[in-house]
């Protein structure tokens, strides 16, 4: 079971450019690739790379809404909802948390499965 997670880690990756989004309703993402890694201090995350189209989405989405508290969610449930502290431009973020590495390879396969919806909404509008 995945556990909601909260002042999780979002980091940026990659740089790149992007367009304005509506920040109405939930925005939904694709994802190409989804690594689950274990950092020096060992703790588990998960890597995603977003497609193309979704990475200029979220770039965009990341730019409207820099200072304000986003919910990552995955089917439905926040896995996290950290601060965007700054733009994340290339479409490579970091999940990370109180997570078990059978939950992490779980949520790999699903994502890579395209089985899983990953969306992203400002909280507290």
């Amino acid at each position: 079971m995945l556990r909601a997670v909260a002042g999780a880690l979002l980091t940026p990756f990659v740089v790149a450019s992007a367009v304005a989004p509506a920040l109405a309703e939930p925005v939904a993402f694709g994802v190409s690739d989804a690594v689950v890694l274990r950092d020096t201090g060992g703790t588990a995350g998960l890597m995603l790379t977003l497609s193309p189209d979704s990475a200029a989405r979220f770039a965009a989405f990341t730019i409207a809404n820099v200072g304000r508290t986003v919910a990552i969610r995955i089917d439905g449930k926040t896995v996290m909802a950290p601060v965007i502290r700054d733009p994340i431009l290339g479409g490579v973020l970091r999940i990370s948390g109180n997570f078990t590495r059978d939950e992490l390879n779980d949520l790999a396969a699903r994502l890579l499965s395209g089985a899983a919806r990953v969306e992203a909404e400002v909280e507290g509008r």
